[in-house]
């Protein structure tokens, strides 16, 4: 065997026992880049899981990632919404690491991780503004739309915690059913989870 075959095989006899650790390089990477959105997507898909799962299909709709027409060629996303006979409950979902201080009225909360501090918009702010798009687009009573916000992966760690705010889709779940029945709701009878804006609405 001459020196350019020799060199060849044993170039290729080392791509062969090193590309798996080439594979696992790339995909860590991938991972480290991506991290934050494959937190948040692995976080919805947990929530949404739990509710298909735990929520009885006969008196329960659960929607997700529903696209809403607000007017003026804008829309706003909604990660989820789910009516049931407590009324329509919009829920927001958010992953975190580390620990949240906060409050309601605040414009923006803290994230601590060790000690370093981050501050990012109260999530409530922008949900409010999904709710009362909801609200406005099917003219819904106040009464019969609820709104929730679930944040996963974190501690929270202020004294007090805003009303609707939930750690866990099961702590989510429970406030759901918690609701007591009654209002003036109305139904999605057509679209899809994933485009409401078509959706036709009759009471429930």
């Amino acid at each position: 065997m001459d020196t350019r075959a020799l060199l060849t095989t044993t170039l290729l006899s080392v791509a062969k026992s090193l590309w798996p650790l080439l594979l696992v390089a790339v995909l860590v990477g991938l991972y480290r880049l991506f991290r934050p959105q494959i937190k948040g997507w692995f976080g919805e898909y947990l929530v949404y899981r739990s509710l298909l799962r735990e929520l009885p299909a006969a008196g329960y709709r659960v929607l997700h990632d529903v696209t809403l027409a607000l007017g003026a060629g804008d829309t706003t996303q909604i990660d989820y919404i789910v009516i049931g006979p407590g009324g329509v409950t919009v829920i927001e979902t958010k992953h975190f690491s580390g620990w949240l201080f906060g409050d309601a009225r605040e414009a923006q909360w803290t994230q601590v991780i060790y000690r370093h501090k981050t501050r990012f918009q109260n999530p409530f702010r922008q949900h409010w503004k999904h709710v009362q798009a909801l609200r406005e687009r099917y003219e819904l009573p106040a009464e019969a739309v609820h709104s929730a916000v679930v944040l996963l992966g974190c501690e929270w760690k202020a004294s007090e915690r805003p009303q609707g705010l939930s750690l866990s889709a099961g702590e989510r779940l429970r406030g759901v059913r918690a609701q007591p029945a009654g209002g003036s709701v109305r139904r999605p009878v057509r679209g899809s989870p994933s485009a409401s804006k078509r959706s036709a609405w009759r009471p429930a």
